[in-house]
């Protein structure tokens, strides 16, 4: 089996999913990949900002909360992750249509994922996004457990 040369990953800005990419950022050191963070960020104009004057600029808050989630998730990512190489892409959009089209794009060898610990019936399987990415991805994906807080440190 070749190599990984190119792995991605995803997050929503969870403790969880921030686990998930440390997993990843191991695979990527071990493999001498190249790691790239995707982030989806959902649309001003397609959320409920009922609270928002409606003279608002939705494009100028859409711009403003990918702005944001990019220099977080950046600062974040030189803080944790010094040892791989990082590459981050927040974009608006359906999350797993995102996610594929970024991997697509990428020629990814493998798309890490983690997914959200369930209850009731919903822990049967595992979550929406990671069962769409898995049917739709341009290449393998590898479901992670999401880590505890107290394994990875990282909601302290």
């Amino acid at each position: 089996m070749e190599r990984f040369k190119d792995i991605v990953t995803a997050t929503d800005m969870s403790s969880a999913s921030l686990g998930v990419i440390s997993y990843a950022s191991h695979l990527a050191s071990a493999e001498g990949s190249q790691l790239t963070i995707v982030h989806v960020v959902p649309s001003a104009s397609l959320t409920d900002y009922g609270a928002l004057d409606a003279e608002a600029d939705l494009d100028l808050v859409d711009s403003e909360l990918l702005e944001y989630a990019r220099s977080t998730l950046e600062s974040w990512a030189d803080r944790h992750l010094k040892k791989t190489k990082v590459n981050v892409v927040v974009q608006h959009g359906v999350i797993d249509e995102v996610i594929c089209q970024v991997a697509r794009e990428l020629d990814a060898d493998v798309l890490v994922v983690g997914t959200h610990e369930r209850h009731g019936l919903d822990r049967i399987g595992i979550g929406s996004v990671a069962r769409r990415l898995m049917r739709e991805a341009p290449c393998p994906v590898l479901v992670v457990k999401p880590p505890t807080e107290a394994t990875t440190g990282v909601g302290a």
